[in-house]
């Protein structure tokens, strides 16, 4: 059983009033936001949160793996200790239809034909976002190197998987939040024999 899991969490207060009490609190502490966040969720205070050269977060003294990702007041924290997870949440926007043909390949887009419009787009490059974080190196080309494979479109959550590199498959889930939001995560890599 796997012990993956993702988790948006809302910040209340105003934008203004949330950095000043925040840059005054984490100064006088040391700590980043995140890094507040990761000790609060796994109720560690030990825990570090750094950054790999590539900009990736790890965790120090855990064995878990992390990935962030962030839209408006939203922070998008995902864990899993038998793969380095990536995460991606989006408010759902019409921009996304102007860039669909520079990321997303030709059967992707014939794949989610007769699915609503911006939540499957939202689906595909949110996916290709956390398999990118998962993935860790720079230079994926998310066209040819990530593709979604057909799926079944869920309005509040789902599974589904895609490729990197054609050989190695990602399983992810993803949740419809706010009306407007999406998270999407990966629970689980293997290799296609």
């Amino acid at each position: 059983m796997s012990n993956d899991f993702a988790l948006p969490v809302r910040i209340i207060e105003s934008s203004a009033s949330l950095q000043i009490a925040l840059f005054n609190w984490l100064n006088a502490w040391g700590l980043s936001y995140q890094q507040n966040c990761i000790q609060s969720l796994c109720g560690d205070n030990q825990i570090q949160l750094e950054k790999h050269q590539s900009g990736q977060p790890f965790l120090l003294n855990s064995r878990l793996q992390v990935s962030l990702s962030h839209t408006g007041e939203i922070l998008a924290v995902s864990c899993a200790s038998d793969h380095q997870p990536g995460v991606d949440i989006e408010q759902l926007r019409d921009k996304i239809r102007i860039i669909a043909h520079r990321v997303f390949h030709a059967d992707e887009l014939d794949c989610i034909a007769g699915m609503p419009v911006l939540p499957a787009l939202h689906l595909l490059w949110g996916a290709k976002e956390a398999i990118y974080k998962s993935y860790g190196q720079r230079g994926l080309n998310f066209i040819n190197d990530i593709r979604v494979l057909p799926f079944v479109f869920h309005p509040e959550s789902g599974d589904f998987r895609a490729l990197l590199h054609g050989n190695t498959l990602y399983l992810l889930r993803y949740q419809f939040f706010d009306d407007n939001k999406v998270i999407v995560y990966t629970t689980g890599i293997g290799a296609i024999i």
